[in-house]
């Protein structure tokens, strides 16, 4: 498989792309998804949510947008790591993303 286009998003096209998934894969649940560029120049996605689904459901649900990686025994990062996305013909997309970091907060409604 050779890789036929590579994409970088920034991070509203990257914030824009998680809500979309979040909305196709959630039905009926408000979720906020905000950015905050960070001093060091690093991209947190913050998603908060009230009810529905797991954190760790959301988390697995995003883990695709974070393009950085930490080696926490050597701490060590990682940018720019890539997702590659393959279609029927086996062409190879390969996307960045704009997240290094995902913040998930579920909030639930008092009874």
């Amino acid at each position: 498989m050779a890789i036929v286009s590579e994409k970088r998003f920034d991070r509203k096209e990257t914030a824009d792309a998680i809500r979309k998934k979040l909305k196709l894969r959630c039905p009926g649940i408000k979720f906020s998804v905000r950015t905050r560029q960070l001093v060091s120049g690093n991209t947190t996605m913050l998603i908060a949510w009230t009810d529905g689904p797991s954190q760790k459901e959301i988390q697995q649900l995003t883990a695709e947008f974070v393009s950085s990686r930490c080696e926490w025994l050597t701490d060590y990062w990682e940018f720019g790591q890539s997702t590659d996305y393959v279609d029927a013909e086996g062409n190879v997309e390969r996307i960045i993303w704009s997240a290094d970091y995902i913040s998930v907060t579920r909030r639930h409604t008092h009874a």
